[in-house]
Protein backbone atom coordinates (compact mmCIF):
# COMPACT_ATOMS: atom_id res chain seq x y z
CA UNK A 1 0.00 0.00 0.00
CA UNK A 2 1.17 3.42 -0.88
CA UNK A 3 0.26 6.44 1.37
CA UNK A 4 0.17 10.20 -0.12
CA UNK A 5 1.93 12.22 2.66
CA UNK A 6 3.74 15.10 2.31
CA UNK A 7 6.52 15.53 4.66
CA UNK A 8 4.87 13.59 7.69
CA UNK A 9 4.10 10.47 8.86
CA UNK A 10 0.33 9.42 8.69
CA UNK A 11 -1.88 9.81 11.82
CA UNK A 12 -4.73 7.34 11.03
CA UNK A 13 -5.86 4.12 9.04
CA UNK A 14 -7.02 4.39 6.10
CA UNK A 15 -11.08 3.17 6.09
CA UNK A 16 -12.44 1.08 3.60
CA UNK A 17 -13.29 3.86 0.87
CA UNK A 18 -9.46 4.65 1.28
CA UNK A 19 -9.12 7.99 3.12
CA UNK A 20 -8.46 8.90 6.31
CA UNK A 21 -9.84 11.13 8.81
CA UNK A 22 -6.96 13.87 8.37
CA UNK A 23 -8.26 13.88 5.03
CA UNK A 24 -4.14 11.94 3.72
CA UNK A 25 -5.61 9.62 0.87
CA UNK A 26 -4.40 6.16 0.99
CA UNK A 27 -3.91 4.90 -2.57
CA UNK A 28 -5.02 0.44 -2.17
CA UNK A 29 -3.85 -2.26 -4.68
CA UNK A 30 -5.34 -5.38 -3.78
CA UNK A 31 -8.68 -6.47 -5.52
CA UNK A 32 -9.93 -7.75 -2.06
CA UNK A 33 -9.12 -3.46 -1.06
CA UNK A 34 -10.93 -2.44 -4.10
CA UNK A 35 -13.50 -4.89 -3.71
CA UNK A 36 -14.44 -3.57 -0.32
CA UNK A 37 -13.64 0.39 -1.58
CA UNK A 38 -16.69 -0.31 -3.91
CA UNK A 39 -18.67 -1.76 -1.39
CA UNK A 40 -18.41 0.94 0.73
CA UNK A 41 -19.42 3.74 -2.50
CA UNK A 42 -21.98 1.75 -2.87
CA UNK A 43 -23.51 1.19 0.54
CA UNK A 44 -23.08 5.36 1.13
CA UNK A 45 -26.22 6.50 -0.32
CA UNK A 46 -29.20 5.47 -1.68
CA UNK A 47 -28.25 6.00 -5.11
CA UNK A 48 -24.72 5.78 -6.27
CA UNK A 49 -23.11 6.70 -9.76
CA UNK A 50 -19.82 5.49 -10.80
CA UNK A 51 -19.13 7.44 -13.57
CA UNK A 52 -16.96 9.75 -16.05
CA UNK A 53 -17.37 13.73 -15.14
CA UNK A 54 -17.63 14.36 -19.18
CA UNK A 55 -19.78 11.57 -20.01
CA UNK A 56 -23.45 12.62 -20.91
CA UNK A 57 -25.49 9.61 -19.25
CA UNK A 58 -24.36 10.36 -16.31
CA UNK A 59 -24.80 13.90 -16.59
CA UNK A 60 -28.47 13.48 -17.29
CA UNK A 61 -29.39 11.01 -14.75
CA UNK A 62 -27.41 13.34 -11.84
CA UNK A 63 -29.97 16.12 -13.56
CA UNK A 64 -33.07 13.37 -13.40
CA UNK A 65 -31.77 13.10 -9.59
CA UNK A 66 -31.58 16.64 -8.72
CA UNK A 67 -34.91 17.23 -10.19
CA UNK A 68 -36.60 15.01 -8.72
CA UNK A 69 -35.13 16.31 -5.45
CA UNK A 70 -33.84 12.96 -4.75
CA UNK A 71 -30.00 12.60 -3.21
CA UNK A 72 -27.12 10.82 -4.56
CA UNK A 73 -23.64 10.17 -4.16
CA UNK A 74 -21.21 10.38 -7.16
CA UNK A 75 -17.90 8.84 -8.01
CA UNK A 76 -15.61 10.58 -10.69
CA UNK A 77 -13.70 7.33 -11.92
CA UNK A 78 -11.63 10.47 -13.88
CA UNK A 79 -11.00 11.98 -10.82
CA UNK A 80 -10.66 9.52 -8.32
CA UNK A 81 -6.82 7.86 -7.01
CA UNK A 82 -8.40 4.43 -7.69
CA UNK A 83 -10.25 4.98 -10.69
CA UNK A 84 -8.61 2.21 -12.80
CA UNK A 85 -8.84 -0.08 -9.98
CA UNK A 86 -12.62 0.87 -9.45
CA UNK A 87 -13.53 0.11 -12.74
CA UNK A 88 -11.96 -3.25 -12.79
CA UNK A 89 -13.84 -4.23 -9.35
CA UNK A 90 -17.02 -2.54 -11.04
CA UNK A 91 -16.57 -4.77 -13.93
CA UNK A 92 -15.93 -8.06 -11.72
CA UNK A 93 -19.07 -7.13 -9.96
CA UNK A 94 -21.65 -6.17 -12.90
CA UNK A 95 -19.99 -8.25 -16.06
CA UNK A 96 -19.02 -5.22 -17.96
CA UNK A 97 -16.52 -2.13 -17.56
CA UNK A 98 -19.65 0.49 -19.45
CA UNK A 99 -20.23 3.64 -17.47
CA UNK A 100 -22.17 5.15 -15.70
CA UNK A 101 -23.17 2.46 -13.35
CA UNK A 102 -26.22 3.39 -11.31
CA UNK A 103 -26.82 1.22 -8.04
CA UNK A 104 -30.23 2.04 -6.16
CA UNK A 105 -30.58 0.51 -2.48
CA UNK A 106 -27.45 -1.23 -3.42
CA UNK A 107 -28.48 -2.84 -6.64
CA UNK A 108 -26.88 -2.24 -10.04
CA UNK A 109 -29.46 -0.57 -12.58
CA UNK A 110 -28.58 -2.95 -16.06
CA UNK A 111 -29.85 -0.20 -18.34
CA UNK A 112 -29.83 3.43 -16.82
CA UNK A 113 -30.68 4.91 -20.25
CA UNK A 114 -33.95 2.80 -20.50
CA UNK A 115 -34.31 2.97 -17.07
CA UNK A 116 -34.57 7.32 -17.28
CA UNK A 117 -36.73 7.24 -19.89
CA UNK A 118 -39.82 4.98 -18.71
CA UNK A 119 -39.23 6.12 -15.52
CA UNK A 120 -38.12 3.22 -13.63
CA UNK A 121 -35.35 4.88 -11.96
CA UNK A 122 -37.79 7.28 -10.06
CA UNK A 123 -40.17 4.47 -9.08
CA UNK A 124 -37.09 2.43 -7.55
CA UNK A 125 -35.47 5.22 -5.87
CA UNK A 126 -38.94 6.08 -4.37
CA UNK A 127 -39.53 2.65 -3.96
CA UNK A 128 -38.42 0.17 -1.19
CA UNK A 129 -36.87 -1.75 -4.13
CA UNK A 130 -35.64 -2.39 -7.22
Amino acid sequence: NLSLVHGEAPTSSPDASGYREDGIIHLSSTDDELATMLDRHVASSTVVIFGSSGCLTRTRVAEALEDLGMPYYSVDLDHHLEGHGLRKALAKRVGNIRTPAVFVRGQHVRNIGKALKTGELEHWVASEGI
